[in-house]
């Protein structure tokens, strides 16, 4: 994973692992860039890094318009 990769998905994966989500930072990477499941993760374990990035946006970008 690449340096500017890293810092675009780290937020997610932190907020996520602070919380006890297993999924690892490459995991979190398939599921957000590319809406990969990765193999063996529930769907709570998914959903909770999804609602992070939902909110991270939300952060970024409160009027939800993107670009």
């Amino acid at each position: 994973m690449a340096g500017l990769d890293r810092l675009r998905i780290d937020p997610w994966w932190n907020s996520s692992r602070i919380k006890g989500n297993p999924c690892s930072m490459r995991e979190t990477d398939r599921l957000l860039s590319k809406g990969e499941v990765a193999t063996g993760r529930d769907a709570r374990e998914t959903q909770v890094l999804l609602n992070h990035k939902r909110a991270i946006e939300y952060l970024v970008d409160p009027s939800g318009e993107t670009g």
